[in-house]
């Protein structure tokens, strides 16, 4: 007998299902809400490099809607698949919102199309979602692989110096920075020039548009992968018109003027490029496959046992909400491990306090006893010793911080900064202590470009002092214009944990956050030596004085604390 169109039951069933769909999106929306804000806020901070983060949400969108009629076809009845998923979505969420890592938060939210769309409509609609779920990834804050860009920048700054000497534009490469022969201009390449963020929005561009114009996978992948090769090449391309500008009409204008414009070469080079790649090259790797069979349903709820299933997930992720905003306010640790000064010796050097001008287009750092002479009145009460010391070289006041460090670090975060001898052989030492952010510790590599230096190298070593204590450091080569090499040595420690990796101290942070509800206090030490630490020979010596040194800046290790 021939079924009828009309079946009363099933479109009751499929009514109630959209209703609850309806209701679980609206929770999932609460529940996103403030990560979502934050995505779109980062797309407008200059860290980030996220300026076409804007265009990512609506063209995940257009893909999806490309697909219309297929997602139409696939849909089926709730599936339990979704669920799994969910529960990653959810442990994400609770990770990045209770551990204080908003980039986990954003995953999860990516993470959630898919999940909503297996859980509500079966494996085939989530599949057909992934590529635009996927594309979504893009929203995400690139200042996380920093460690990335130092390869990108030495890469780029010697490809760009072997090119301009080809153009008869003499140019020696200092780093990662590109010294005119002439000394008509001296070019740094920084973070932002290193080609990371072209990297990702090109990789957005390609994949974007092999979505639209390849049918298979392999030639999709293929053309995405041209997106990093491309977005390099014409990085070095910018990089050498810069400097070819900079010769013919001086450093001002092609920095202030050149250089803001500048990236617009970079994506008609890519398009240009793609677009051939994408009709031409690529269409004539591999064979399209004849179309597959309609891959077969996920195991799926019967209709009352599937309304049952949305409304439970409606009602879990609104309790996972509720949780999220109802937990116990975070507790914040004490910095009582570490003293409230430096001690006054590093081995046998004597220490003294370092001064900072904040003179942007100066910006030295001076020993006390440098400066001394300038004071105007030694009877000035402490608050205003800060503008009772002046620069030797611009004259404007010094500051007991760099300028990097007071607009980037929070107003809690809490220094000791010392330097110790004159001279050959002097260490200048920082301690960064953090506040109640986990944005008052940095990674070097974002901080030493702030202060002027370009970094050559990063070793980790392990040092065993004197006490039996291993105290693992990172290794900085690092070098400044009229300054030469000199060393950066790098290490972090909290009540417990002693490490040089950033990520085991992100790691350790996220744990002690989401699953115990307290936010540790770091320190970062640095030590800036005025030669670089590359033979056995420099590294002992400075395991020496650290060994003396560190029992009196780390208090647990004290001889006092293990009577």
């Amino acid at each position: 007998m021939k079924e009828k169109f009309f079946n009363p039951s099933e479109n009751m069933w499929n009514a109630a299902r959209l209703a609850l769909a309806a209701a679980w999106l609206a929770a999932l929306g609460l529940m996103f809400y403030t990560t979502f804000l934050l995505t779109i806020g980062a797309f407008t901070t200059p860290q980030n490099d996220l300026t076409h983060g804007w265009l990512v949400p609506p063209v995940a969108l257009a893909m999806a809607c490309w697909r219309w009629r297929a997602l139409r076809a696939s849909a089926g009845r709730p599936a339990w698949g979704g669920v799994l998923l969910m529960l990653l979505v959810f442990a994400l969420l609770w990770l990045g919102t209770r551990g204080g890592q908003s980039r986990f938060s954003q995953v999860a939210l990516c993470l959630a199309i898919p999940a909503f769309a297996w859980a509500g409509w079966g494996r085939n609609t989530a599949r057909l979602l992934a590529y635009p779920s996927a594309f979504m990834l893009f929203i995400l804050p690139l200042n996380f692989l920093d460690f990335i860009t130092l390869p990108l920048r030495l890469l780029s700054s010697y490809l760009a110096t072997g090119l301009l000497n080809g153009f008869s534009v003499g140019v020696v490469r200092q780093g990662s920075a590109l010294l005119s022969t002439t000394g008509k201009f001296s070019l740094d390449v920084a973070d932002p020039c290193s080609g990371i963020k072209s990297i990702f929005a090109i990789l957005a561009l390609s994949a974007a548009y092999a979505f639209f114009t390849q049918k298979t996978a392999l030639r999709a992948l293929l053309l995405i992968a041209v997106g990093v090769p491309l977005a390099v090449l014409t990085n070095i391309v910018r990089l050498v018109t810069i400097g070819v500008v900079a010769e013919l009409f001086g450093q001002a204008r092609a920095m202030d003027v050149f250089h803001n414009m500048s990236g617009f070469i970079t994506f008609p080079i890519a398009i240009l490029v793609l677009i051939p790649l994408g009709e031409k090259v690529i269409p004539k790797i591999g064979r399209v496959p004849p179309p597959a069979p309609p891959a077969p349903p996920a195991r799926q709820l019967p209709w009352p046992a599937g309304v049952a299933f949305l409304l439970a997930a409606a009602v879990a992720t609104a309790g996972v909400h509720a949780s999220l905003k109802r937990m116990p306010e975070t507790q914040y640790g004490a910095d009582n491990f570490l003293p409230m000064e430096l001690p006054a010796m590093l081995g046998n050097l004597k220490g003294q306090p370092i001064w900072y001008c904040h003179a942007e287009k100066c910006e030295e750092m001076f020993p006390e006893s440098a400066v001394a002479s300038t004071r105007k009145n030694e009877d000035e009460d402490a608050a205003e010793m800060e503008a009772a010391l002046f620069c030797l070289a611009c004259g404007d006041p010094l500051h007991p911080a760099s300028l990097s460090e007071t607009q980037i670090l929070p107003d809690d975060t809490r220094f000791m900064k010392c330097q110790y001898g004159e001279g050959e052989g002097s260490w200048n030492v920082t301690v960064v202590v953090s506040g109640r952010s986990r944005q008052s510790i940095h990674r070097p590599e974002l901080c030493l470009p702030g202060q002027g230096y370009v970094i050559d190298s990063k070793t980790p070593r392990t040092l065993v002092l004197d006490n039996g204590r291993r105290l693992e450091v990172m290794l900085f080569k690092v070098s400044k214009a009229g300054v030469g090499s000199i060393a950066f040595v790098n290490f972090l420690v909290s009540e417990r944990v002693q490490t040089s990796s950033h990520f085991t101290r992100i790691t350790h942070d996220i744990l002690q956050r989401s699953i115990h509800g307290r936010v540790n206090r770091w320190a970062m030490f640095t030590l800036v030596g005025s030669k670089p630490v590359d033979s056995p020979g420099e590294l002992e010596n400075l395991r020496v004085m650290l060994s003396t040194w560190w029992p009196q800046v780390y208090l647990p290790d004290s001889p006092g604390a293990r009577e």
